[in-house]
């Protein structure tokens, strides 16, 4: 079934990876799920900076996908690559891709890394995609 299917059954799930990206809790960034960083040149402070596909990874972890962890900083022991879904949260979500579209012919990492979406963007534009804002069978 595709996720555009009105009737898909993961559409809270994609809804909980939109929110979050919404929240700003998640500061962006690109290359890796998930990276320590310097906040700018001028402030040595570090933090985590995270592609569009970390924080549904992050969504995941916190609601329910106990699996496994981040491993290290850059997750980059995911046997599908640093900067798209580990299988198992691939399959959470109940995406065929590990890099899951976020508009037609538009990739998650092509939206965060090449094209250099927002979050603010990119969840604007799964709620489009996956029909996010119409209301399920059982709602």
């Amino acid at each position: 079934m595709s996720p555009q299917d009105p009737e898909y059954p993961y559409k809270a799930r994609v809804r909980m990876w939109r929110d979050a990206l919404l929240s700003g809790d998640y500061p962006q960034g690109q290359g890796y799920l998930r990276i320590e960083r310097c906040v700018s040149d001028q402030d040595p402070t570090r933090e985590w900076k995270y592609c569009c596909l970390g924080v549904a990874t992050d969504v995941a972890l916190k609601n329910g996908l106990t699996s496994f962890g981040f491993v290290d900083e850059r997750g980059a022991q995911n046997p599908a690559g640093n900067s798209v879904l580990w299988p198992e949260v691939a399959e959470w979500y109940g995406f065929e891709s590990s890099n899951p579209e976020v508009a037609s012919g538009l990739t998650a990492c092509s939206a965060n890394d090449n094209s250099m979406w927002t979050f603010t963007m990119i969840a604007a534009s799964l709620s489009i995609h996956y029909r996010l804002d119409e209301p399920e069978e059982n709602e």
